[in-house]
């Protein structure tokens, strides 16, 4: 089997798994802000970062694009967040805008940051 092929099949296969993975933590909500999605950006920007150093083979591709691409998601974040504004939630719509802006961010540089820094 071609790389290609092998990184066709570990993009499908990793974005269904992340796809699904995002769906059962899209029904987990907070007092305040959606915990579920909020944990799904941050897991993914934290898988991207790991893989981000390595070879760009049909692994990467499975981990990133598939995986962390199924995981994460912009749209629903938005859709949330827009809910809450619109409910009149403005404080939570606020705290879930910046949360799903730091945290990711946060995860991301917390697994770079020791590989930039030799520990």
């Amino acid at each position: 089997m071609t790389e290609g092929w092998l990184i066709l099949i570990g993009v499908a296969v990793g974005g269904g798994l992340g796809s699904v993975a995002r769906m059962f933590l899209g029904r987990w909500h907070g007092n305040s802000v959606p915990l579920g999605i909020l944990a799904g950006n941050t897991i993914a920007s934290a898988i991207v970062a790991l893989v981000a150093t390595g070879a760009h083979d049909w692994l990467w591709a499975a981990l990133s694009a598939g995986l962390a691409g199924g995981l994460s998601t912009f749209s629903t974040w938005a859709k949330q967040t827009a809910d809450l504004w619109a409910d009149g939630r403005r404080g939570d719509a606020l705290n879930n805008l910046l949360l799903n802006v730091f945290l990711p961010v946060a995860a991301a540089l917390a697994v770079l940051l020791p590989q930039l820094f030799g520990n």
